[in-house]
């Protein structure tokens, strides 16, 4: 499984900016694009980091607030083991 994310691919936003306004936290998006630069609309803190453009409302996010969601195909193709409790 890779962990890169590109566009078109689900992410799930894991952390949000120190300030506490963000409401984000735990939101799946579409990655659209990348831009360069993130502004937090509550407090004004920018961002210069590769950043993922996720819809147009929200304009993104810096890559490290994002966790990439496999797709199903790349989840079936996994091997895992179950064991049975003692």
């Amino acid at each position: 499984m890779t962990e890169r994310i590109e566009v078109g691919d689900l992410v799930i936003v894991v952390r949000v900016c120190p300030c506490g306004a963000c409401k984000c936290l735990g939101h799946i998006y579409q990655v659209l694009g990348f831009g360069m630069d993130v502004i937090c609309g509550a407090c004004g803190t920018l961002y210069k980091t590769p950043a993922a453009l996720l819809n147009p409302v929200w304009r993104g996010a810096p890559l490290s607030w994002l966790k990439r969601i496999p797709p199903l195909a790349e989840l079936e193709s996994t091997e895992t083991t179950v064991k049975e409790p003692a």
